[in-house]
């Protein structure tokens, strides 16, 4: 091999060593990897525990919304009684203002 081919070799080594060195400080380490899937599995129980409290309310909802629902039909249902009330209240009056 001729002296301006080694050299040329060596600067082409230089060169790509360049690069793995700007490369190696982005890589993950093995401890990086074991933090980030601690992180994983810490917010896979997160959201468990979320999905956990949405059912929960979910089902306080529907339980409100029923209670709600009745009690829509009992003021219903006293509203009704009311105006059959003055209905016939109304009829009595006219009655008596007849009577007059």
């Amino acid at each position: 091999m001729l002296i301006h081919e080694m050299e040329s070799l060596l600067r082409n080594v230089d060169t790509r060593l360049g690069r793995v060195e700007q490369i190696l400080p982005t890589l993950a380490l093995q401890e990086d990897l074991r933090i980030v899937q601690r992180d994983v599995q810490g917010l896979k129980a997160d959201l468990q525990g979320l999905r956990v409290d949405v059912e929960t309310s979910h089902r306080h909802l529907r339980v409100l919304n029923e209670d709600t629902k009745g009690d829509i039909r009992l003021v219903a249902e006293h509203l009704a009684s009311v105006m059959q009330q003055l209905s016939d209240m109304s009829a009595v009056l006219q009655r008596l203002d007849r009577a007059r």
